[in-house]
């Protein structure tokens, strides 16, 4: 699958420079991909965020995408090479996007937008997709970001800079609907833990919820916000 992308630059308080990010504002669909939703052939795939810290879209001429031969020309954007600060998930990016089975985030991603992945329900379908990694170098994840997507069981999480209300808030959780996570795994980079970040991820009427919760590594120290695991 071939991302779309935009740029964006924002000042930076703290070094006093303007900082420079990719935006991966999409998947590029052509329209024989499209139609196979509900037929036969339709199966959702894999994606790839910012692997090796590279990204790979189509190539554009005056805001055309770009053919050769009758297949889309694509070049692969180099984070470092092209000296981004690093890549961010556009809000609603993914939103309601079925041919996702799963999502590999790395490290180059420090922020997914809000609704960024909500409603793509095949997310968790395929045997990559079980578990969400939430990399140390993220520090926003948007309200509702993954909402209702059910398929995925764990949550593997990392953030190191990450805040209250940086990551929803109690009408809109990050989280909000992901009624098969049944495990979250914290790790040591991770020193707080946002408020509603879970909240009511759990699914009541068929009893089931978060029921096995484990800090990996050094878990001293780790500040706990409001509500973080309510079911």
């Amino acid at each position: 699958i071939i991302l779309t992308y935009d740029e964006e630059t924002v000042y930076d308080e703290e070094t006093d420079t303007e900082k420079e990010y990719l935006v991966i504002t999409g998947l590029f669909l052509s329209d024989s991909i499209k139609y196979e939703i509900g037929t036969k052939d339709f199966k959702p795939e894999d994606v790839e965020i910012g692997k090796d810290g590279k990204v790979e879209v189509p190539v554009y001429n005056k805001n055309e995408v770009q053919y050769e031969n009758n297949a889309l020309k694509t070049e692969v954007i180099d984070i470092a090479e092209r000296k981004y600060a690093g890549i961010k998930i556009a809000s609603a990016a993914f939103i309601n996007q079925l041919f996702i089975g799963s999502v590999n985030i790395h490290s180059s991603v420090v922020e997914i937008g809000i609704s960024a992945f909500a409603g793509c329900t095949n997310l968790g379908t395929t045997a990559a997709g079980t578990r969400i990694v939430i990399p140390a170098t993220v520090t926003e994840v948007g309200a509702n970001a993954f909402l209702n997507c059910t398929g995925f069981t764990r949550v593997d999480w990392y953030p190191v800079k990450l805040t209250s209300g940086a990551a929803g808030n109690m009408e809109n959780p990050a989280f909000k609907g992901c009624t098969g996570i049944s495990e979250v795994r914290i790790y040591d980079t991770a020193e707080f833990i946002p408020s509603y970040l879970f909240y009511k991820a759990a699914n009541p009427t068929a009893k089931k919820g978060i029921n096995v919760l484990s800090f990996k590594g050094e878990s001293k120290g780790k500040t706990i916000g409001d509500y973080a695991f309510y079911q």
